[in-house]
């Protein structure tokens, strides 16, 4: 069986078969009809080309017929011009930026001065240089200005720059910050004002409110409030005074505030409540990042996740906050150990004792110091004297 010549067009696939030949070499495919411009056009064609235009709809056979030329360069660029117009007529019209609301104080206008072509004053001489002109206007150093920067846009810290080192102030600020931990776990459905609640601080009322609650261990030995009742008091105690937000808004960061209460009742807190409640256990990982989260908002302390993993009880965690300050010097170490010092023959001194302090502590500094003034040398130092030459010599240098 002969194979048929691959066809270079589709033209010559499309012709009309009416020579003996063309009958000869088997059955063709039915005449397809394309209509154009209400004209029937009759072609045939051989049924692998043919197939794919068979499965088209009855519109776009309408629109779309084979042609034995190409369409030239000329209409299919004004048809391209033709259908970007279109696009840009159908465009939604442009809208105008809308104004951001800010308190930031953005420069208005640009003033432009006379140019000196066209000042007509005869007595008028422009400057060479710029020494000694008065600078008016300009951009720099706008935002350090009083009052172009914004209230909103300085710096919040989440807690306090200065950390609270008082031990009886730690003792309240810490039980408060445990049970509304435990509070926070148990009301943590309501995501906009336990949010809130995490970055208030509170005034007096409402902390005295939430260290009046009973801090005790229960039957595992976990901390949590003796009374049942005292999670819903705290929780409204907490929740009394916060702002309200709508839903999509930023919530509000306010700066840390001092703590309400005094150092003196402080103290007298911590000597009511005794002992017992240190002894509670902090197991539940949540309750210990709501306790770290709320000791640095309201102390200014951050305790780090390696030290939160050794923390097992309240006492422990108090005793990350009570520390003594580091001492900057080692003679301030050793003043404050007071061991050393009780020695008689043992002297400890604030910095290196150098040959002049020797010398001053039996007294011959002062007759050093006159004889070498007698001699016309330095009293410390080498007074710009250097080495014998006799050295130089002595070791090949010239």
């Amino acid at each position: 069986m002969s194979r048929v010549t691959r066809l270079r067009s589709a033209a010559s696939a499309l012709s009309t078969s009416s020579s003996p030949a063309a009958a000869a070499a088997g059955p063709r495919a039915a005449p397809a009809t394309c209509l154009l411009n209400g004209q029937a056009s009759t072609t045939t064609t051989r049924p692998q080309l043919w197939q794919s235009r068979l499965q088209t709809t009855t519109q776009q056979q309408q629109q779309r017929c084979l042609s034995t030329s190409t369409p030239r360069r000329e209409t299919a660029l004004s048809n391209a011009d033709s259908l970007e117009a279109d696009f840009v007529e159908a465009l939604p019209p442009r809208r105008r930026r809308p104004k951001v609301k800010t308190d930031l104080v953005i420069p208005k206008g640009i003033a432009f001065v006379t140019r000196v072509d066209a000042i007509e004053d005869p007595s008028y001489k422009p400057a060479d240089s710029g020494s000694g002109l008065e600078e008016i206007g300009g951009l720099a150093n706008w935002w350090d200005k009083p009052g172009h920067w914004g209230p909103s846009k300085e710096f919040v810290a989440f807690g306090p720059l200065d950390k609270i080192t008082e031990p009886a102030m730690l003792e309240v600020l810490t039980k408060r910050a445990v049970i509304e931990a435990l509070v926070l776990k148990r009301f943590a459905a309501q995501k906009t004002k336990s949010r809130l609640a995490m970055a208030a601080t509170g005034d007096k009322e409402e902390l005295l409110k939430v260290v009046g609650v009973e801090l005790a261990a229960g039957e595992d030995g976990a901390a949590t409030l003796k009374e049942e009742a005292g999670f819903q008091a705290v929780w409204d105690a907490m929740t009394e005074n916060l702002p309200k937000v709508a839903k999509g808004e930023p919530l509000p960061v306010s700066k840390p505030a001092e703590p309400p209460i005094s150092v003196t009742e402080a103290q007298q807190l911590a000597v009511s409540w005794g002992s017992e409640w240190k002894q509670a256990s902090l197991r539940d990982p949540v309750v210990k990042f709501y306790t770290a989260k709320r000791i640095q908002r309201l102390t200014g302390h951050i305790i780090s996740d390696f030290k939160m993993l050794g923390i097992n009880t309240v006492g422990n965690l108090l005793s990350q906050l009570i520390k003594p300050p580091k001492a900057k010097k080692l003679v301030e170490e050793l003043e404050a150990r007071g061991q050393l010092g009780e020695l008689p023959n043992v002297r400890v001194y604030p910095r290196r004792v150098t040959p002049v302090d020797k010398e001053k502590m039996v007294g011959r500094w002062k007759i050093i110091t006159r004889e070498l003034e007698k001699r016309d040398l330095p009293v410390i130092g080498t007074g710009g004297y250097k080495k014998s030459v006799e050295m130089r010599w002595a070791s090949g240098n010239m």
